[in-house]
């Protein structure tokens, strides 16, 4: 193999051993907030080895439908996700927006509707997480904290999960990402 031949298949090489597979990395989050059907769209990636506290700044408080979607560029299978917001909002009880996800096929909400999750389910490095759930913020500002992403060999119980989402979970230190959201009429 020449010189400039194993550079190439350096560069075409993931941090993760996988050949021929190239993963993007320092990509942006960023949203998109819909006024006048009350969704924001979400979408970005996550390279988190740590819990991530996102803040997103939306037209008017009240209840919104999140529609977000991150690219996992950690080097796990992510096996559950959770999900925690601030004092000021709160998971919305909203029939026309379950709790959903296309990975996951189990949710479940906090009785006090403050902590999220879903299980069941697995985003490999490199795929997509998307999920649909709905808000209600007293001010304009969403603070959402997600949970250090577990792996799928080391899930919980389902009720050692329910348990946590109800009862709440250690948070690791956080890095703070600010989603800027474009509003569009």
């Amino acid at each position: 193999m020449t010189e400039q031949t194993e550079q190439n298949a350096a560069i075409l090489t993931s941090p993760f051993g996988v050949p021929e597979r190239v993963l993007a990395r320092d990509v942006p989050m960023t949203a998109a907030a819909f006024p006048q059907t009350r969704t924001v769209f979400v979408s970005g990636a996550m390279d988190a080895s740590a819990a991530v506290t996102a803040t997103l700044v939306l037209p008017a408080g009240g209840t919104w439908r999140i529609v977000e979607t991150k690219t996992n560029l950690s080097g796990i299978v992510w096996g559950m996700w959770t999900m925690s917001i601030d004092k000021e909002g709160s998971f919305a009880d909203d029939v026309e927006c379950p709790c959903v996800s296309a990975q996951f096929s189990a949710s479940a909400v906090s009785s006090d509707r403050c902590r999220l999750g879903f299980r069941e389910g697995r985003v490999f490095p490199g795929e997509s997480f998307l999920a649909q759930y709905a808000v209600r913020i007293s001010g304009r500002q969403l603070r959402i904290s997600h949970g250090r992403p577990r792996s799928a060999i080391s899930l919980p119980t389902e009720s050692d999960f329910l348990d946590e989402i109800e009862n709440g979970y250690a948070l690791d230190p956080a890095h703070d990402v600010y989603i800027s959201v474009e509003t569009r009429l």
